[in-house]
């Protein structure tokens, strides 16, 4: 909900936070503030009152009630009952019970009510040159004065667990340790801001100004720091909404996340001959795909181990028996021995984008379907090519082959000596790789990248999604999703919750190609060199 003085009450889908969708409105002029409860919304509205609004239907809400209330400018509801922070009065209550007919029971007199906040029996009342006064509304129609908080300019309040804030326009932030709750001691301020608006995440308080928005580390009460500044014009009003920040202002309705992702950052540097395209490990090792410049394998400190020639080698990867097999572009599949004693090449494949092994057999993707290779003998032996045109991206794990390619991803059974049986079809937009781990596949598509379940080989099911265009491949572990980002670098998105996965670390140093992780550390191809990233997630997001 959205209170508005130019576009009254205003009722805003977030269910998909990219896409904030207004979906109705109430012309109430001078809305300053909204309260919801049940199936109704209490918008405070300046001069106008308290005005009543039924919400049942979100797409066609309607004015149901009114009451004069002076200069309203800030309400809370609990049960029948309606507090309004009034600039003339200060305080006044009104009984909701009918939220039809609203009846002003009680009012305070000589203050200005410029913001309020309810908790339990108390109202935090800001008052502007008065301070913050505490109520007693225990017995709602007779509110009672039982503190104080002094402060030369009360314009907004917060509560924020056993502290309170205060923001006024010349007095910046104060904060009172409320343990007492009617004995408010002051623990700090930072005194340099014009706060119009606070509110808080799970971590942090923002506080906003005529400039744009403070976050404030407020761990330690006594010694509140401002650690990040973002500049936002003619901001009226915002809300938290868990991860999210709603901010309204003269561009409209703005969505921010409230979190501060890790900065992750590049170790070291390992530059390359050709153009590094593609990137494998089997968990010791770097194999870096180059395209005219062979395959090279690095330790993990990226030190050359060894340098083998191919054509134009797009990917990589390791048999059990030490071979390496190669995606080598036009030419087909080669497969090599570390000590240069094997060099064979399958040239009947048509062109090869990626290259897997599971134990002894080598799994092709070819623009004509999946070549499977045997490895089992002293001479490497071709078992056929299973039909999947345009096939892209393999991936594989207890026995389940994946394949991605055109707007599909197909899971296959692993069979020994023959080659593997369809199992499932599962439609996503242009793939451009597929990662798997734990039953969990990510498929990276055109449009962003879709986490499938396969618990149920045949029967996948899709868990959630995350729409960005210039997503290129993906690696993925229990709890995180490693994004190759192109233009936007190496990103870690949380998905222990798969239906909202949600961006935890990220370096835009680099344009990430392909990436595999390793522990704490990633490496990751550029299409010149491989990088070492060290991943940091800050501990409020493990």
């Amino acid at each position: 909900m959205v209170a508005s003085r130019k576009t009254g009450l205003v009722i805003v889908d977030i269910t998909e936070p990219a896409r904030p969708e207004s979906v109705g409105r109430v012309e109430i002029e001078n809305a300053e503030d909204v309260a919801v409860q049940g199936d109704y919304a209490y918008v405070a509205a300046g001069k106008a009152g308290l005005k009543v609004v039924n919400i049942v239907d979100p797409r066609d809400p309607i004015q149901v009630g009114s009451k004069l209330a002076g200069d309203a400018s800030s309400i809370a509801v609990s049960g029948e009952f309606a507090y309004v922070a009034d600039r003339e009065k200060g305080l006044r209550v009104l009984d909701i019970s009918d939220p039809r007919n609203p009846i002003r029971i009680a009012a305070t007199e000589g203050r200005q009510g410029q913001d309020l906040v309810l908790e339990g029996d108390r109202i935090y009342l800001a008052a502007d040159t008065a301070g913050v006064l505490i109520f007693d509304i225990s017995a709602p129609d007779r509110p009672r004065q039982v503190g104080r908080a002094d402060v030369e300019d009360a314009g907004v309040v917060l509560l924020k667990d056993s502290l309170l804030l205060v923001g006024g326009r010349s007095s910046g932030l104060t904060v009172f340790d409320i343990s007492d709750t009617d004995s408010p001691l002051r623990l700090s301020a930072i005194n340099n801001l014009e706060v119009t608006r606070i509110d808080s995440s799970e971590e942090f308080i923002l506080a906003m100004t005529p400039e744009g928005l403070e976050l404030i580390d407020l761990r330690t009460p006594e010694e509140p720091i401002i650690f990040q500044s973002y500049p936002m014009d003619g901001t009226a009003a915002m809300a938290v909404s868990g991860d999210s920040l709603l901010v309204a202002n003269t561009d409209g309705l703005g969505l921010y996340q409230t979190y501060l992702v890790g900065s992750s950052f590049i170790m070291a540097k390992k530059e390359l001959p050709g153009r590094s395209y593609g990137i494998s490990s089997d968990g010791n090792r770097l194999y870096i795909s180059s395209h005219s410049g062979g395959v090279t394998g690095l330790d993990q400190d990226m030190v050359v181990m060894e340098t083998l020639e191919t054509d134009f080698a797009e990917a990589s990867a390791l048999t059990a028996s030490g071979l390496v097999v190669v995606a080598d572009g036009n030419s087909g599949v080669r497969v090599l021995s570390v000590d240069g004693t094997m060099n064979i090449l399958f040239e009947d494949t048509g062109r090869v984008r990626d290259i897997i092994t599971d134990k002894n057999v080598a799994y092709a993707a070819t623009d004509s379907g999946i070549f499977v290779l045997s490895l089992n003998s002293p001479t490497p032996m071709a078992l056929g090519t299973v039909p999947f045109d345009s096939c892209r991206s393999l991936a594989i794990e207890n026995g389940i082959l994946y394949a991605g390619g055109g707007d599909q991803v197909r899971s296959y059974a692993v069979l020994e000596d023959l080659l593997p049986s369809e199992l499932s079809r599962t439609e996503v937009d242009g793939i451009r790789d597929i990662a798997v781990s734990s039953g969990r596949v990510a498929a990276v598509g055109t449009s962003g990248a879709e986490i499938l379940s396969y618990a149920i080989p045949g029967r996948p099911a899709s868990l959630g999604s995350l729409l960005a265009m210039d997503i290129l491949s993906a690696e993925i572990g229990e709890n995180y999703l490693y994004l190759s980002s192109g233009p936007r670098g190496f990103e870690v998105y949380d998905i222990r919750w798969p239906s909202s996965p949600k961006l935890i670390s990220s370096c835009d140093e680099i344009f990430a190609l392909e990436a595999v992780v390793l522990g704490e550390r990633a490496y990751v191809v550029d299409g010149e060199d491989v990088h070492a990233i060290q991943i940091f997630i800050p501990s409020w997001l493990r």
